[in-house]
């Protein structure tokens, strides 16, 4: 009689599969999970028992195949995304770190998207773990308890627009990275080309309201500017509904043109979406890369607005610093427009929550080599 098969703990290959196969973080619980295999052979083909236990539950499948270790790994991955139903957002809420291992420059949410968060106190998130947002703005921002309804654990960072600004330094901004992306004249030094960054959102209300923010690589302060521009908004379903859409500089002169893309329109509302904005920006004008990613599905290439910056400021030889190519070392929530800056009847948009925020500096040439990052589930004690 063979002895047991012992249970082996899942491998980072396998969650790596797994998290593809769901095109969003796995269930955390997954690291606790166990699997094991038994062989037998049957008209010459090998043949296997597999069966996978997640806490308390366990799965068991058996299969045939003459490439059996592609078909395990496919129906492992498929089995784990079954069994995950078990999962609660209670099992989220408590996760062990896994050292990242790869910047995706893809729409895998630009690095190992399990990892432990930051502890937040309700409120404002200003000053909390590097977080900002100017109290003199009193902009509408703060960490709320979603509960159950968090993307993972309970935790997460809420922002609306009804209180708006045309500055830039006193906006809503992300702990800023060191060393930081950009172009080799103005990222510090060790820093990258690439900055990529990752966060999943939804509206708080279920209808068309006028809620809205822009999103941009920022550099650190106090040369708080944009560098590329992917706007959000909650409009009727008439004017293209819940979407994301971008605006680059290409071809600009000092007259200002634009190009815009909507990278996704009439997107559900009250849903979790996952949003990954790529940015590289290599040495010299017209050819920065700006990809947009919708839950892990490329909507959008584009540029930043260097086109802009070079011709009305480095062309004519006049470069002030907040008009040079900016660095990339943080986000910026902007909110500059209210409600009814979009339609009179938005008179109290509800926001956005916002939660997994993640950034990532790389070079886009040896992606697998993290030079700087932040991650956060914005959760709660």
């Amino acid at each position: 009689m063979p002895s047991p098969t012992p249970w082996l703990p899942i491998t980072h290959a396998e969650k790596l599969s797994l998290g593809r196969a769901r095109q969003y973080p796995w269930c955390d619980g997954v690291q606790t999970g166990r699997r094991k295999v038994s062989h037998s052979f049957h008209n010459g083909e090998r043949a296997e028992s597999l069966e996978i236990r997640i806490f308390e539950s366990s799965f068991t499948m058996h299969l045939t195949s003459r490439d059996h270790r592609k078909f395990v790994q496919a129906c492992f991955a498929f089995a784990i995304c079954i069994g995950l139903a078990a999962c609660s957002d209670n099992d989220l809420a408590s996760t062990s770190p896994i050292a990242p291992t790869k910047a995706f420059p893809s729409a895998d949410g630009c690095a190992d998207n399990s990892f432990i968060s930051d502890v937040f106190a309700l409120g404002t998130i200003h000053s909390q773990h590097g977080w900002f947002s100017d109290p003199a703005a009193a902009f509408d921002q703060e960490i709320v308890n979603l509960g159950g309804q968090a993307k993972r654990g309970k935790g997460v960072w809420k922002i609306s627009n009804t209180v708006k600004s045309g500055g830039f330094g006193n906006q809503p901004q992300s702990p800023e990275l060191s060393p930081t992306a950009g172009e080799s004249t103005v990222r510090s030094a060790g820093g990258g080309d690439t900055s990529c960054t990752s966060f999943y959102i939804r509206t708080v209300a279920s209808a068309a309201d006028g809620s809205a923010f822009t999103f941009s690589h920022s550099p650190p302060a106090p040369l708080t500017d944009r560098h590329e521009y992917v706007r959000f908004e909650n409009d009727d379903d008439t004017r293209k509904g819940f979407r994301v859409w971008g605006l680059d500089t290409v071809g600009s002169t000092a007259d200002f043109t634009g190009r815009n893309f909507d990278s996704d329109t009439l997107m559900p509302r009250a849903t979790w979406k996952q949003i990954v904005v790529i940015t590289t920006s290599p040495d010299g004008p017209a050819n920065d890369v700006v990809k947009i990613y919708v839950d892990g599905i490329l909507k959008t290439t584009m540029s930043t607005w260097e086109d802009w910056r070079y011709a009305n400021f480095i062309l004519p030889g006049n470069v002030p610093p907040a008009f040079a190519p900016p660095s990339m070392s943080r986000g910026m929530f902007r909110l500059s427009t209210t409600g009814t800056d979009m339609n009179a009847a938005y008179t109290a948009p509800q926001g956005f929550y916002i939660d997994d925020f993640v950034q990532v500096t790389y070079n886009a040439a040896s992606p697998t080599l993290i030079l700087s990052q932040y991650k956060t589930g914005f959760e709660l004690p």
